[in-house]
């Protein structure tokens, strides 16, 4: 191998370069490898094998300067836990000519690509694989008849990244959103999946994210603006017909649940469109954000880790649209003025609210809810509750709602197992009906059960709907 590869590196030379391989089975390389200035008008990679045991660079002038020609395999970039970057030019690449870059699978050594990934416009997509092991990735755009994007290492995006072709993108490990609005976009050819094995943050100040991908489902497993806010996250929010996909969500967003404190979002999250079919899962614990949260879902899935869910808001909306909420075995609260200071906002749900019915342990677990929308004028609105419209699911335990108005539309049922918790319904504020309204805490076949019903404000109709009360021996 040869120790240390220079070419036109320490010059101002702008020729040419091409290149058609670096070592096969073995390093070509021992040590550093540096190809090409910044007046370098173009390289050519137009070989499949790359390999160093030292660092990689190949610097360019600006535009599509790094070109990969292979078109059988493409061009496969490996160097030995040290950096491979890519500097000044964009990169290029021909027709199913796929890019795979690594420095290893558990070692140290990044990856930088300084400009845009793009594809040729033309019958073949390309694939997209980097791989930094314990390093990490820097990367801008990605675009052009670009597939699929995989990214093993924690990842800095500083541009948008648009897939062809239900192209999917791959993160496994952490990602730092590095542009103004970092724009994900897979919804060409029906849509490809987007996931994001680790935490999504902004990198140096509030970023605004906005995901789409068309029918295909989107994950982040990790925390998200745990460590620095987003300023926005849309995920399939544009409402579009082809924009289908689900949401799950696994981890936090923001820190703790304390209203102006640490949000993960600073200003507004929407997740799905009125085109939603998919499901929408929340399985954190706290879910923090500055501003309105939307959610528009075929289906709705919360609280089922292994923690209680809260949402909080800085006096901000709370709006779960139509479709059923399936709260896990575990309580589900929302409170959009956690200090008790602010006038709250609305919180809303315009479907069934039902619990999970597995059993943990062989047991049954009920689920507590808690929607609270401060002090103010601010309206909380519920429809049918632990009742699926035809038949009660007595999955729900507690259930309490707090605002200037709690608006009805159904039946809240709940469910007692033992005599210290027992299935109460607890409403502060003033009860506005706004469709006949059944509140029932009568356990069946017990008179030691019943939980209590308490509404402190007064109570109205919209018109001439009727108010149904079955607390069998508890206290209204």
């Amino acid at each position: 191998a040869i120790d240390v590869l220079k070419i036109n590196s320490d010059t101002t030379g702008a020729a040419d370069i091409d290149l058609a391989g670096l070592g096969g089975s073995n390093s070509g390389v021992t040590n550093a490898t540096t190809i090409g200035n910044s007046n370098t008008n173009q390289i050519t990679l137009d070989g499949t094998v790359y390999k160093t045991a030292g660092a990689q660079t190949y610097t360019t002038a600006a535009g599509d300067k790094i070109l990969a020609t292979d078109t059988s395999s493409g061009a496969t970039i490996t160097s030995s836990g040290t950096d491979i970057g890519f500097v000044g030019g964009d990169i290029k690449l021909v027709d199913a000519g796929h890019l795979t870059v690594t420095t290893g699978t558990g070692s140290a050594g990044n990856i930088s690509v300084a400009g845009s990934i793009h594809g040729t416009t033309g019958n073949a997509t390309t694939n997209v694989s980097l791989t930094s092991g314990n390093g990490t990735i820097d990367m801008h755009a990605v675009d052009t008849d670009i597939e699929d994007v995989t990214l093993v290492g924690n990842t800095t995006l500083g541009g948008a990244i648009t897939l062809a072709n239900n192209g999917v993108l791959d993160i496994t490990g952490d990602v730092l959103a590095d542009h103004a609005t970092l724009s994900i976009n897979t919804a060409a050819g029906g849509g490809g999946a987007v996931t994001i094995s680790g935490k999504l943050d902004s990198k140096t100040s509030g970023r605004n994210v906005d995901i789409v991908t068309g029918s295909a489902l989107t994950t982040i497993s990790g925390n998200i603006g745990t460590t620095l806010a987003l300023t926005t996250l849309d995920i399939n929010a544009a409402v579009n017909a082809a924009n289908t996909g689900g949401v799950t969500l696994s981890g936090d967003v923001g820190v703790g649940v304390v209203s102006g404190t640490t949000p993960g979002v600073t200003g507004a999250l929407a997740l799905g469109n009125t085109n939603t079919t998919g499901a929408i899962t929340l399985s954190g614990e706290d879910f923090n954000t500055g501003g309105a949260i939307t959610f528009t879902g075929g289906s709705y899935t919360v609280a089922n880790g292994t923690t209680d869910l809260t949402i909080v808001t800085s006096s901000d909306a709370v709006d779960f649209n139509s479709g059923t909420v399936t709260v896990g075995n575990n309580a589900f609260n929302i409170d959009t003025d956690t200090t008790g200071g602010a006038a709250g906002a609305n919180i809303t749900f315009d479907g069934n609210i039902l619990a999970d019915t597995t059993q943990v342990s062989s047991s049954t677990v009920l689920s507590d809810l808690s929607f609270d929308a401060g002090a103010g004028t601010a309206t909380v609105t519920v429809t049918n509750i632990g009742y699926n419209g035809s038949a009660d699911v007595n999955e729900i335990n507690s259930v309490a709602l707090t605002g200037g108005t709690i608006s009805t539309n159904g039946k809240i049922n709940t469910h007692t197992l033992t005599t210290g918790d027992k299935g109460s319904v607890t409403i502060t504020g003033n009860l506005s009906l706004a469709g006949n309204t059944t509140i029932e805490t009568d356990t069946a076949a017990s008179q030691t059960l019943d939980g209590g019903i308490s509404i402190t404000g007064t109570t109205n109709a919209s018109g001439s709907e009727t108010l149904t009360i079955n607390s069998g021996s508890g206290a209204v």
